[in-house]
């Protein structure tokens, strides 16, 4: 097999795993810690967006050519698509939350 043929493979089926692999993942709620490093990949550097929770788990990452403000808000576009990362509790108007007033 050459490796060709390997790197088509990655490319056309990357984007169709993490999609079945998103469907598993447990929904990221509260403190999230955003990181961003360069590395280097076949002697070229590019660019390390990566988001992990309070526990240590990662939320998202993004490897990009460009260091920019573009690359930036499409990692945070891409990581906020699932949802928000900090929903309020539902109160009523006595303060009481909605899940435990009856």
């Amino acid at each position: 097999m050459d490796y060709v043929t390997l790197n088509h493979w990655v490319l056309a089926y990357a984007p169709l795993i993490e999609r079945r692999l998103r469907s598993f993942c447990k929904p990221h709620r509260g403190s999230v810690r955003i990181d961003e490093t360069y590395i280097k990949i076949r002697g070229q550097w590019r660019y390390l967006y990566r988001a992990i929770d309070k526990h240590g788990t990662p939320v998202d990452f993004l490897l990009t050519a460009t260091r920019d403000v573009e690359a930036a808000k499409h990692f945070f576009r891409k990581m906020l698509k699932e949802g928000p990362l900090y929903q309020r509790p539902l109160t009523g108007s006595d303060g009481c939350p909605l899940a435990g007033c009856d």
